[in-house]
């Protein structure tokens, strides 16, 4: 997503609706639109359905969220014992950068908004009163409507933004950890300690803690401890190296420690393990 997208996003909202189980009766559950000659957004609130956005099908249901760019074929269906009820927004806009004083206005083009074409959002009722706000502005046409439709448009998808901002942020976080635990699997027998690997992954020791408790079960600790003695079990059994050189080679400095933490984790002594 371009994050300087809404920097520059300038939106005119043109019509703003909310559609019942009526609307479904009069259209016999199915829009179809061959062309889209105008922007498109829409959020479903409730029932279920489908879209199918140039020849995709995507499912709905409540907190669906789905838009369409202009020259798009698409096709709205509701089931007729869950009618889909939805806000939608007609819109335009432009694209304006400013330097210094000086405003350069920009036609965007027929993609739209930088969104995935059908989205499925987290905090419906937060996503449900924006949206039923914009609608009363706009219905209400009381003085400066026009702009506060346009402030309240702008409010709902700086929302999603920020969703998407989360789920991006989840994802690199997780692929954090990820590299972090095969930093671990590579790097067994050097000498790990938590705060070095927290800042590894430009996280606090406290959240990488945390969050790598949450992604693998184990604390780092506990982690690296099992990497570890999975590696000592597999030399104590392919090797014939002594159990002093076993230890120093899967990082433990100690080989009386590494015997006490093998054989609490394992119910053997690492000798006994090894004639087993």
């Amino acid at each position: 997503m371009d994050p300087g997208f809404f920097e520059r996003f300038y939106p005119k909202v043109i019509s703003v609706q909310k559609r019942d189980p009526t609307y479904w009766e009069e259209k016999n559950c199915e829009v179809l639109i061959q062309s889209a000659s105008i922007r498109n957004f829409f959020y479903i609130f409730d029932g279920t359905g489908h879209v199918e956005l140039d020849e995709t099908r995507h499912m709905l249901s409540s907190g669906s969220m789905f838009h369409v760019p202009l020259r798009s074929r698409f096709l709205l269906a509701s089931s007729a014992d869950r009618p889909l009820l939805y806000y939608s927004v007609h819109y335009d806009y432009k694209l304006i950068e400013w330097e210094g004083e000086t405003a350069d206005c920009r036609d965007p083009d027929n993609a739209g908004l930088p969104f995935e074409s059908v989205m499925q959002l987290r905090n419906q009722d937060g996503l449900v009163a924006e949206m039923q706000r914009l609608y009363e502005v706009w219905t209400g046409k009381d003085t400066g409507y026009e702009w506060k439709s346009r402030v309240a448009f702008l409010n709902v998808l700086n929302e999603i933004s920020e969703q998407k901002r989360i789920e991006l942020g989840d994802y690199e976080t997780t692929q954090s950890i990820i590299r972090s635990m095969e930093y671990i699997r590579n790097h067994y027998d050097e000498p790990l300690k938590r705060n070095e690997l927290a800042e590894n992954v430009s996280l606090s020791i406290n959240h990488f803690s945390f969050l790598f408790k949450q992604y693998s079960g184990y604390s780092p600790m506990q982690y690296i401890t099992r990497v570890r003695l999975d590696n000592a079990k597999h030399m104590l059994r392919n090797s014939s190296l002594p159990i002093s050189e076993v230890a120093q080679r899967v990082g433990f400095q100690d080989p009386l420690y590494f015997a006490r933490v093998f054989a609490k984790e394992t119910g053997f002594s690492p000798r006994a393990y090894r004639k087993a």
